[in-house]
């Protein structure tokens, strides 16, 4: 089961392509990975985000779709995987994705991922308004094909983990070399 995570995740964004937006406000079927909103909105005052938060289930082979562009912020649920994801203040490990920019050459959602510390607030805001706050444990950047399937389990504390692409991109694969990823717990609001 890891096996194929770890697949997904090395292909991570690897195309930069439009997509469709989002095709419903309800949940989605486990097997559609189709991008549907949530209504939930995704804030870190310090690196200028506040985008709204659309979902994708993650399939049963483990494709975790792309955001579908350059504003998109995902979060990702994982009905067919025991295990791994959650939701803000419902526990688990939330694993939310976007953009760090977008063909042609512009800057995307988490443009400014890679620039997160230590300490740093996330808030995560539910669609019936409930602010979930989560403080930036540590920042990494990791290989492209490194196994992060560990990061995306559910933990005994409540954690977000924040996903981007980063290093040099190879235009005939379409792909970034490595990621950015942010590991966070909830702390009291």
């Amino acid at each position: 089961m890891r096996y194929f995570l770890v697949l997904a995740l090395a292909a991570f964004f690897s195309a930069v392509a439009l997509t469709a937006g989002p095709t419903s406000s309800a949940h989605a079927d486990p097997v559609d990975t189709a991008l549907y909103g949530s209504g939930d909105t995704l804030v870190i005052t310090d690196l200028g985000i506040n985008a709204p938060v659309n979902v994708r289930n993650v399939s049963e082979d483990g494709t975790m779709g792309d955001p579908g562009g350059k504003d998109d912020v995902v979060r990702y649920d994982f009905p067919t995987w025991p295990g791994y994801g959650g939701y803000p203040g419902k526990g688990g490990t939330t694993v939310v994705a976007g953009h760090v920019d977008y063909h042609p050459n512009f800057q995307a959602v988490f443009w400014t991922l890679k620039q997160a510390y230590p300490g740093m607030k996330i808030y995560y805001y539910t669609g019936d308004n409930k602010m979930i706050t989560y403080a930036v444990d540590w920042v990494s950047f990791v290989g492209g094909e490194d196994d992060v399937a560990q990061y995306l389990v559910n933990t005994t504390s409540e954690a977000m983990v924040l996903i981007s692409c980063e290093g040099s991109f190879d235009p005939v694969t379409r792909h970034y070399n490595n990621r950015t990823m942010v590991y966070a717990t909830r702390v009291a609001s």
